[in-house]
């Protein structure tokens, strides 16, 4: 992942709910499986197999989240766990075939999970931050941010 795609998910997490945190998590499983794919394409395993261990923390992070209090997370438990073990499959046959099965599933739940976030109006998880304007000034490469806001958010002693 480069450096400009790291900035856009900071600043994404430093503005999102509960439910837009969950959507974050799928694109950046999906900005890995990218990557995954060009490593790939330049006969890379080794840098393959570092995409696919982003892949599976992301994917474990997911898991140890659910709350099973409900019942529809013992189903996405399943989904997932059927994820990580299509991951390992690619890495043990040295190809991305289950890498797109998993894609297929995690697709469909990225559709309910963005729906899910467009419901959800609840406030921000991280309240003590700046609020970070990103955007394209001079060039379609360079990301210039601007932070607003109180500049001092430490304790006083």
């Amino acid at each position: 992942m480069n450096k400009e795609k790291k900035q856009e998910f900071t600043a994404r997490v430093v503005n999102a709910n509960r439910s837009e945190l969950i959507v974050i998590m799928y694109d950046l499983i999906f900005t890995y499986m990218e990557d995954a794919r060009a490593d790939y394409a330049k006969d890379d395993w080794e840098a393959t197999k570092v995409d696919f261990a982003h892949m599976e923390m992301v994917i474990r992070r997911l898991v140890r989240d659910l709350n099973h209090t409900y019942k529809v997370a013992d189903e996405l438990y399943a989904l997932y766990q059927f994820c990580l073990r299509q991951l390992a499959l690619c890495k043990v046959r040295k190809n991305l075939e289950g890498m797109e099965h998993a894609k297929v599933v995690l697709d469909n739940l990225y559709v309910g999970m963005k729906g899910m976030a467009k419901e959800d109006a609840s406030s921000p998880m991280m309240r003590n931050s700046q609020q970070v304007v990103a955007g394209l000034t001079y060039g379609k490469s360079s990301i210039s941010e601007v932070q607003l806001g109180d500049t001092n958010r430490g304790f006083y002693a």
